[in-house]
């Protein structure tokens, strides 16, 4: 019977991925309910009414195939109540990658994931959103395989793929959330130092193997319709690998994380002195855990 499948499956869902759960989704619901009960158009909306979402040149493959699965029209409602669904759900992955134990730390996570800049900006782009809400649960799932306490890398390998194939920026989730479990791993588990640089390896071997998936995926495509990638924001370039500057890329690595932390060129506000905080507090923190615990010395050996 159905009510007796839930109530086993109930038994599986841990009280604070419910809170977690239910938290996004009255906050998403609060957050982006103007969004979602109205048609705020911009350039791209009025353009992508109603459009199949064909973005092969952009080398997006995958983002017909799961827009199809809910409407290529731009329907607030149904394409923002996916999209927090979605969210939603990544932030409980979320949850069991980090091992959230504290209910109130599993809501706040929920509420900061489905109110976060990134989702405001995706819910502007509604026609699409609900595609970008599951390459983001795509991109976290990814990152759970790979972390859990059995990998599966393969399976990791495909849902980077996929992920990157709706929208290839998604990459950047699945790459914090590992660096930020390897973290954890090195100040708070038990594990050495040589069995974390191990699992790093196979890390970011996984990486590679899902982008160059989905770039053969991308060629096959590509050719099969007889198409080229575009040259929008340096798509093209990056598919051949071409005009990599990593000097570059660090100064500009450096320039963010001082402008996100210690940016004082519109005065001090708020936002500025709280982000400083956080820092300064998370610093202190770890380096008194680091001391305390004697990791250096593990490191050492």
């Amino acid at each position: 019977m159905p009510e007796k499948v839930l109530k086993k499956l109930n038994t599986y869902i841990l009280p604070q991925w419910k809170v977690c759960f239910f938290t996004a989704l009255l906050v998403g619901l609060m957050a982006h309910l103007y969004k979602i009960t109205a048609w705020i158009p911009n350039w791209d909306s009025l353009v992508f009414r109603y459009d199949s979402q064909n973005m092969i040149g952009l080398g997006r493959w995958f983002l017909p195939v799961v827009c199809s699965a809910t409407s290529f029209y731009d329907l607030p409602f149904l394409n923002g109540i996916t999209a927090i669904l979605f969210h939603a759900l990544g932030a409980v992955v979320i949850c069991r990658i980090l091992k959230v134990k504290k209910k109130i730390t599993a809501g706040l996570i929920g509420a900061i994931i489905v109110s976060f800049p990134t989702v405001t900006s995706v819910m502007m782009y509604n026609y699409v959103a609900d595609g970008y809400g599951i390459a983001f649960f795509l991109s976290v799932l990814a990152a759970y395989y790979m972390t859990k306490e059995k990998p599966e890398y393969w399976l990791s390998a495909l849902l980077i793929a996929f992920s990157t194939g709706i929208y290839q920026a998604y990459i950047t989730v699945t790459i914090m959330l590992v660096l930020l479990r390897l973290i954890d791993g090195i100040i708070f588990g038990r594990e050495g130092f040589k069995d974390i640089l191990k699992k790093a390896l196979y890390m970011l071997l996984t990486g590679v193997s899902g982008m160059a998936l989905y770039g053969i995926i991308l060629k096959i495509i590509l050719g099969f319709f007889s198409a080229e990638l575009l040259d929008y924001q340096g798509i093209n370039d990056a598919a051949t690998l071409s005009g990599i500057d990593i000097a570059g890329s660090l100064y500009r690595i450096k320039e963010t994380f001082k402008d996100c932390f210690f940016d004082l060129s519109e005065g001090l506000n708020i936002f500025v002195a709280l982000n400083f905080f956080v820092l300064m507090f998370t610093l202190v923190y770890y380096i008194i855990h680091i001391v305390k615990s004697g990791i250096y010395k593990k490191i050492a050996e």
